[in-house]
């Protein structure tokens, strides 16, 4: 089991995971299957907020958060360029899925 590399993880937590890890293999248990089932637990945590967040979704969150002190006429042009020219090309794609030549694209248009 890898605990981490140095300086990502620094000596002192290397340590403390160490001796967790120990007390697992004290106590009978398998420590890389501790260390799977915690990697399975983050990428459950995170993955659930990546799926469900798509351009279109996440721009119009972006407009109502960022922009609540512009006036609401700022407010409609940026949507209605959102609605114009990014939300056909990509809106529909998620955050993470969305490269710089899909942007480019955009812009070139």
């Amino acid at each position: 089991v890898r605990i981490g590399r140095y300086p990502e993880i620094g000596v002192a937590d290397a340590r403390d995971r160490h001796f967790e890890l120990r007390q697992l293999v004290e106590r009978g248990q398998d420590p890389a299957v501790k260390v799977a089932q915690e990697r399975e637990e983050l990428e459950a945590r995170v993955q659930p907020k990546r799926s469900g967040d798509d351009v279109e979704a996440f721009s119009k969150r972006w407009v109502a958060e960022r922009l609540s002190t512009r006036t609401e006429g700022y407010r409609a042009q940026i949507l209605s360029r959102l609605e114009r020219f990014v939300w056909p090309a990509i809106g529909d794609k998620a955050l993470d899925e969305v490269k710089p030549r899909h942007v480019l694209e955009i812009l070139e248009a």
